[in-house]
């Protein structure tokens, strides 16, 4: 990556924070100075190069010196996310994107790029930023309603959930309705199955919320069964937090963040759902 290609991926991304740009300009002179460009071209290419999808390998990588071993500049994740910006032009023309679409990418990929610093305070974005960035500059997800949909292959498709939006059962499942339309058009796939790993379908989370509520009916759309412990998942979505040594100084702003400390005060875990949509009627379209 150059100095010209920097500047041009932050224009693109419309990232003009005076102090955030002298941050890349710095990372980058680290990452020549420290001799890690063969590094960093290594895992540019896992992003947005390798057709082998190697690129999942790097979900189980919590942080930087897991990657690189020595200890780096922080900005680097951000560099390596500006560093697919051409890809992403070449993509979403090669989907033939329609321009609310590709409107919808760049935002989400600035806010990859952003909102661990801006919002969360960090030194740097983390990992699994930099990863979801990557994926919205591969054009393996859409966006439709308040739902993000991830094609896998060619049946499988991964549901998630926008953080712009309240969960609304309603709206739900009118984005999986109208996202077999968009699968077609874009990927010209049909007949997929649905499928969606979150905290929002742990089976310890439905028992703890009313019947009524949107957590517990968008539960109720799928087939579940348990995965591995989802505390980070908890800690980052419920109470916008990375971690906590006591669980008593969790904050108890809503119903939910109230119930959830209860439950881990009491020594219990919460697991991850897996689910599997098994509401078909849901998706097929009247049209």
């Amino acid at each position: 990556m150059t100095y010209k290609d920097l500047i041009a991926a932050l224009q693109y991304y419309e990232i003009d924070d005076l102090e955030y740009i002298n941050r890349c300009e710095e990372c980058l002179k680290f990452i020549y100075n420290c001799n890690l460009l063969d590094d960093f071209n290594y895992y540019h290419d896992l992003l947005f190069v390798d057709t082998k999808n190697e690129i999942r390998k790097l979900w189980r990588y919590k942080n930087l010196e897991e990657l690189f071993i020595i200890r780096v500049h922080p900005y680097i994740t951000c560099l390596l996310l500006l560093s697919g910006y051409q890809y992403h032009i070449e993509n979403m023309e090669k989907f033939k994107f329609s321009r609310h679409q590709r409107k919808l990418h760049k935002k989400r990929v600035r806010e990859a790029l952003t909102n661990d610093i801006f919002k969360r305070k960090y030194k740097g974005i983390r990992v699994s930023q930099m990863l979801w960035g990557a994926y919205f500059i591969n054009c393996r997800l859409i966006e439709v309603g308040i739902l993000q949909f991830e094609v896998f292959d060619e049946k499988t498709v991964y549901i998630h959930i926008t953080s712009d939006y309240k969960l609304n059962i309603n709206k739900v499942k009118s984005s999986i309705k109208k996202s077999k339309k968009y699968l077609n058009k874009y990927f010209g796939l049909e007949n997929v199955n649905y499928y969606c790993h979150s905290w929002i379908l742990s089976k310890q989370i439905h028992e703890l919320v009313g019947k009524k509520t949107n957590i517990y009916q968008f539960y109720d759309l799928f087939s579940t069964i348990e995965g591995e412990d989802c505390l980070d998942d908890i800690l980052n979505f419920v109470y916008g937090i990375r971690s906590i040594n006591n669980y008593s100084e969790l904050s108890e702003n809503t119903s939910l963040q109230i119930k959830i400390k209860e439950y881990l005060l009491k020594g219990n875990s919460i697991k991850l759902g897996i689910g599997k949509l098994k509401n078909e009627g849901i998706i097929k379209n009247k049209d």
